[in-house]
């Protein structure tokens, strides 16, 4: 009999759907009524319990995160109550915020290691290249969803269960290609681990498909980024791309509309929440490299599950990275036959469950035992989903592509 979990997936059959007036979109800071979705009969974990830790960049002086912390922690709820946990193990999240400083992310790898954890989950971590390496020398498995920095792509216990900047860059090298563009210009966020990624694996794909690339790198904290999107239209880019929190790239769109940029928009899902498209007007056309699908049934259910486990939560920026690799770390502990609660057991499990789906990522799966991206060991799947938006944000179409073959040596 198939291993296959039952969770955000297959609950989609046997339950009923969400009521039709719910919004689609990741941009959303409401919920669906919890009336309004079922999530079938309850199957608790009773096992012995899996301490797992979650570190999250939290909120600080320059990003707030902190909803993915609450999706987190609504996963484990959720995962624990409905779907047997871990292969039967109820999830224990030690949860830890690094505010994005070298001071946090140390405090961070403490806590994790005096709490003696089987392994350590993210969503998104700006400081990653500072969190990775001690806790792979402490031998604690390092499990995320979008690894950026080089210490996370390369890492020997990192389990990065999406493409990360593999897809982030990959996506609109296949989408430009398709269009036939010659140049693309990403305008990113300075943290270190998500500029530095564009700055070194952003260039490969498109190097792959013979188009023009460059990245600009904007210091956090910038109060006016009009220079840095003038310089990075001086290269007659057909497509800006942009990374980073709703902030900054609220900032970066204002720019280049005031500068009167015609070509296409790509923005990554962390852009996105319920301010963003109020604030620069419209999203129309705007297209997004993106894991997860918010068009599908399964972000419906997402959006369901956040309001019942952290009502008022926002379901954009972070949030549902920090969801799904709750979600996923548990569905590949069942399909990888969990054997003992500890790093051990972790690492059996993580290595041996082939083709789990992501959760919330519309038909992409991971498995970590194949390395899908030679070039980036830790990577575990190819696929990501090329978005389209609507004038809100909203997906109004999406494809799922593989990047892998951009990224063979």
């Amino acid at each position: 009999m198939s291993r296959r979990p039952t969770r955000l997936l297959a609950v989609l059959a046997a339950v009923a759907l969400i009521a039709t007036a719910c919004s689609s979109s990741s941009t959303s800071t409401s919920s669906p009524s919890t009336s309004s979705v079922s999530l079938g009969a309850k199957h608790e974990a009773t096992g012995t319990p899996i301490t797992m830790g979650f570190i999250s960049p939290g909120k600080s002086a320059t990003t707030d995160e902190s909803n993915e912390t609450a999706a987190a922690q609504a996963a484990v709820q959720y995962v624990n109550g409905y779907s047997n946990g871990a292969n039967g193990h109820p999830i224990k999240l030690v949860t830890c915020s690094t505010l994005e400083t070298s001071t946090g992310a140390t405090a961070c790898v403490n806590q994790m290691i005096q709490a003696n954890v089987a392994g350590v989950l993210l969503g998104v971590e700006g400081v990653g290249n500072l969190v990775e390496p001690p806790l792979e020398a402490a031998g604690i498995p390092y499990i995320i969803t979008e690894a950026g920095s080089q210490a996370e792509l390369l890492g020997t216990m990192t389990y990065n269960l999406t493409s990360s900047i593999a897809g982030l860059a990959g996506g609109p090298a296949l989408y430009a290609q398709t269009h036939k563009m010659t140049q693309v210009t990403t305008v990113v966020l300075g943290l270190p681990t998500l500029a530095g990624a564009y700055q070194a694996f952003g260039p490969i794909p498109f190097k792959k498909v013979n188009i023009g690339y460059n990245t600009i790198s904007v210091p956090v904290g910038t109060p006016d980024v009009t220079p840095q999107v003038q310089t990075a239209l001086q290269g007659k880019p057909q497509m800006l791309m942009i990374a980073g929190d709703p902030g900054f790239c609220q900032s970066v769109l204002k720019a280049q509309k005031t500068l009167g940029f015609t070509g296409t928009i790509a923005v990554i899902q962390q852009c996105l929440d319920s301010s963003t498209a109020s604030a620069v007007g419209s999203l129309q056309g705007v297209i997004s490299p993106t894991f997860y699908n918010t068009n599908s049934p399964q972000f419906k259910v997402f959006l369901a599950l956040l309001g019942k486990y952290a009502p008022g939560t926002s379901s954009g920026g972070a949030a549902p990275d920090g969801f799904s690799v709750v979600v996923s770390f548990a569905d590949a502990m069942t399909m990888g036959n969990l054997a003992s609660v500890d790093v051990k057991g972790v690492n059996s499990a993580m290595t041996a469950a082939k083709n789990v789906p992501l959760a919330l990522g519309g038909g992409t799966t991971f498995s970590c035992g194949s390395k899908p991206v030679p070039l980036l060991p830790s990577v575990c799947s190819g696929g990501i989903n090329i978005a389209t938006l609507d004038a809100s944000g909203a997906t109004a179409s999406s494809a799922i592509v593989d990047v892998s073959p951009l990224y063979q040596p």
